[in-house]
């Protein structure tokens, strides 16, 4: 069966929406990460996207199931250069269409099952000053 990515997108959106009640906000997110993707899809140059059958509206021709773990690994590695959370959100957005995809049995494997989460950035404490030091240690017991 051939499932082309911008309905399962369509899907997936409708789902959050309807089923799981998401916020707006979290819809926006999904749907800029999820439009990211495709649109990464699309410029590759490979099975992956269909020719448009003559005299229609090229959507989206990107087939699902040809879609591999190196593809996901490719599109997070094109935002390497963006902040952590930003690269987590991404990534949590392919892991959740791409189970959505499972669990409604449009795929049976998915590719975004072994990738690793990028390590989010730890932020050392404000440090005291010299004087505030001073502050604490003077202070009585």
């Amino acid at each position: 069966m051939t499932s082309l990515l911008v309905l399962a997108i369509y899907r997936f959106l409708e789902h959050l929406s309807v089923v799981q009640n998401a916020s707006k906000h979290t819809l926006r997110n999904y749907c800029i990460d999820l439009n990211l993707f495709k649109e990464f899809l699309e410029k590759e140059p490979t099975e992956k996207v269909q020719h448009p059958p003559p005299h229609t509206i090229p959507i989206s021709y990107v087939e699902i199931g040809s879609i591999q773990r190196n593809d996901i690994r490719e599109f997070l590695s094109c935002y390497s250069h963006q902040s952590r959370k930003t690269q987590l959100r991404r990534l949590s957005t392919l892991r959740s269409f791409f189970k959505f995809l499972v669990s409604q049995k449009i795929i049976t494997q998915n590719p975004v099952e072994d990738i690793d989460s990028p390590k989010a950035e730890k932020k050392l404490p404000p440090s005291l000053s010299y004087e505030q030091v001073q502050t604490l240690l003077s202070q009585p017991n």
